[in-house]
């Protein structure tokens, strides 16, 4: 019977040694498992720091596209008023124009006068 008991030890020893290699096969893994974990949380952490900065970014360039546009809204502004100051240098450029014409016209009219006078004087002197 001591045989025999003794044979069941040698028996739950090894039993005992297996679940102890298994533990620490387990306890291996649960390590390997939460330093997978701790990549992960750090590569989160990374990727949500990388979203913040690409939000940020995209912030900063709708600010930049904000003022762009209300640059480009006053200059189309002031082209509007440029447009407007062209039209009325233009039509004042026009009227000068005709006034000119009509001055010369005038002074045509005013030296055929003056040279018929002349002609008449001439004619009356003979």
């Amino acid at each position: 019977s001591d045989a025999h008991l003794s044979e069941r030890e040698t028996v739950i020893a090894g039993h005992e040694k297996s679940i102890a290699a298994q533990e620490v096969i387990i306890a291996l893994k649960e390590d390997t498992i939460a330093e997978k974990e701790a990549h992960l949380a750090e590569k989160d952490a990374v990727g949500l720091r990388k979203d913040a900065m690409a939000e940020e970014s995209i912030e900063r360039l709708q600010i930049q596209l904000d003022a762009a546009e209300e640059r480009m809204q006053h200059r189309q502004e002031q082209v509007l008023v440029l447009q407007s100051a062209i039209g009325d240098v233009v039509a004042e450029c026009k009227a000068q124009k005709e006034r000119c014409e009509q001055l010369e016209l005038q002074t045509d009219q005013l030296e055929t006068g003056a040279a018929e006078s002349q002609a008449v004087a001439q004619n009356l002197r003979k």
